[in-house]
């Protein structure tokens, strides 16, 4: 049995935005000498929470790879797949990242690239799987990965320079 969890980086990347947002937040707050609208507050409070939701859920997330099976915890869900049931698979590119999705009888499993391991958790289930559902991971190779990644990292260190770019702004201009 190994375990997998989400990259540490990435849980780094998500604290320092959390604190930012929060350091944005109050940077607001002083430049309008306390004086926000309540629309402004609920903007920069969502943010806020979104940010730390974010994080929550991906410090959270779990795949367990057992011989057989593959078990992905979440915040919300706990889902077990026996490979041998694995009946599709979809590959879904997102921002930054792909997620595989895994088909069984009882309904599906996301598994996101964000976790440790991803490439190891995938070539586990493509030699597990029917030739032709483990074709459809042919194009999760290294080259491909390390480049969402790059892209993932850019954009999270892009959003935490934005927003301490702006704190700063806010306090001493």
């Amino acid at each position: 049995m190994k375990i997998y969890k989400s990259k540490k980086y990435l849980i780094y990347l998500l604290t320092l935005l959390f604190l930012s947002s929060i350091f944005f937040g109050v940077s607001v707050y002083l430049d309008t000498g306390g004086k926000l609208g309540g629309g402004k507050i609920f903007v920069l409070a969502f943010l806020s929470f979104f940010i730390l939701f974010n994080l929550i859920t991906t410090f959270l997330r779990k795949v367990t790879v057992e011989s057989d099976k593959l078990t992905i915890k979440t915040l919300f869900t706990n889902k077990t797949v026996f490979l041998e049931d694995i009946q599709d698979i979809g590959v879904i590119r997102l921002k930054g990242r792909y997620s595989v999705l895994i088909y069984f009888d009882d309904g599906f499993a996301m598994l996101p690239s964000t976790i440790s391991g991803f490439k190891e958790i995938v070539d586990t289930i493509k030699n597990s799987c029917k030739s032709e559902v483990a074709d459809k991971l042919d194009e999760l190779n290294e080259k491909t990965l390390r480049k969402q990644s790059a892209l993932g990292i850019s954009f999270l260190l892009f959003a935490n320079i934005f927003l301490i770019s702006l704190g700063i702004y806010n306090l001493f201009v």
